[in-house]
């Protein structure tokens, strides 16, 4: 039998097989064997809404099926023409380890089966003739092992993404806290070790809580940091500010989950006096770390305005300490509303003078264009 295009069959009913996804995908199955008929009863017995099945006639044609199209789990015969079973599996195993593997056999050679079984991996062998329902247990779990297998991969992908992440992360805080010891008189290690454990810990509980809050304020400390040089602050000045665009959100972690929620989908929360004040908040949590006061009084102030119609305080111009006054810019300038480049300039100049200070304005600007944002 000739394979010019993968055969399918959405068919009505599989007793008892469950054939999508947590996420409500359709699943595929791949039968390979050499007899049309044991393939048109494969297919008779493992019918189902949201299932897909692939047939081949050999091991060659499955390979070839296998190669532009994700399978969930293959059943084939053991012996074939050219390509046996155990051959095949073997070979799906090495290049598909996720997709699971079934062997069906129709003679006593049990030597060979279990050759087979270890070379391939097989999740499992079947004689032939087989039992229904023995057949769809089998294909039911191992369409679950599938599932586990996936899921333990995107697991292990974002934990190791989380990893690397926040290694970078603390590289850059142990590099600033480098760069702030040379400048101090005395310097207390084990207060600055606990500094750093401390902002780990606060930046490890927003990305467990709201990874794209994370992000923002990731993108947030790098702004003001730059700007910061740019403006000639100090190396303790700097650190304060690169830890403040950090942990400017971290009020927000005890608010309610649907106003999250809201705003993780890009919604309007402003309206929630949690997150109108999250500011004043993330202050609060901050300062009841000696270290974290020099912190948290840059993050109360970053919703200020310079014309003094911000919050919490209302202070204006000179009242605001040149962080603050930075660390609004550094917010708004990288907000996910969709500006860039020289919509996102127009934007922060039209600002200037009433939220923001015109000179930070300009030198964010500079930092911007320096990195090809403009």
């Amino acid at each position: 039998m000739n394979l010019h295009a993968p055969r399918t069959d959405n068919g009505q009913a599989m007793g008892g097989v469950r054939t999508a996804d947590a996420g409500g995908a359709r699943r595929t199955l791949l039968c390979v064997d050499d007899e049309p008929g044991i393939l048109a009863a494969l297919k008779r017995s493992l019918r189902a809404p949201g299932l897909t099945i692939l047939t081949a006639p050999g091991g060659a044609e499955a390979l070839a099926l296998l190669e532009d199209i994700p399978v969930d789990l293959v059943i084939s015969d053991m012996r074939m023409p050219g390509m046996d079973g155990a051959q095949l599996l073997e070979h799906v195993h090495a290049r598909w380890p996720m997709t699971t593997r079934i062997l069906l056999t129709g003679h006593a050679d049990h030597a060979a089966t279990i050759a087979a079984v270890n070379r391939g991996r097989i999740f499992r062998y079947l004689q032939k003739p087989w039992d229904e329902a023995e057949l769809l247990g089998s294909v039911r779990e191992g369409l679950a092992v599938a599932d586990a297998q996936r899921a333990d991969a995107r697991l292990r992908d974002l934990a190791d993404s989380q990893s690397a992440q926040l290694s970078r992360l603390g590289d850059e805080l142990q590099a600033l806290q480098r760069q702030a010891a040379q400048d101090r008189v005395a310097t207390d290690v084990a207060r600055q070790r606990q500094f750093l454990q401390s902002v780990k810990v606060l930046s490890t509980l927003l990305e467990r809580r709201c990874p794209p809050l994370f992000e923002h304020g990731r993108r947030v400390s790098a702004l003001a940091r730059d700007v910061g040089r740019r403006m000639g602050l100090g190396a303790e000045d700097v650190l304060a500010l690169f830890v403040a665009g950090l942990l400017h959100d971290i009020g927000l972690v005890g608010i309610p989950e649907e106003t999250l929620m809201q705003r993780r989908a890009g919604g309007d929360a402003y309206g929630d006096p949690a997150w109108r004040d999250h500011a004043h908040e993330s202050a609060l949590i901050l300062a009841a770390m000696e270290d974290m006061r020099p912190v948290a009084e840059l993050i109360r102030h970053h919703h200020e305005h310079v014309d003094g119609s911000g919050r919490p305080a209302g202070l204006a111009a000179d009242e605001l300490a040149l962080g603050a006054r930075i660390l609004a810019v550094a917010d708004a300038a990288e907000e996910a509303d969709g500006d860039a480049g020289e919509a996102l300039f127009a934007r922060l100049r039209a600002g200037a003078g009433s939220r923001f200070d015109p000179v930070v304005v300009e030198a964010a600007i500079e930092v911007l264009r320096t990195r090809g944002a403009g």
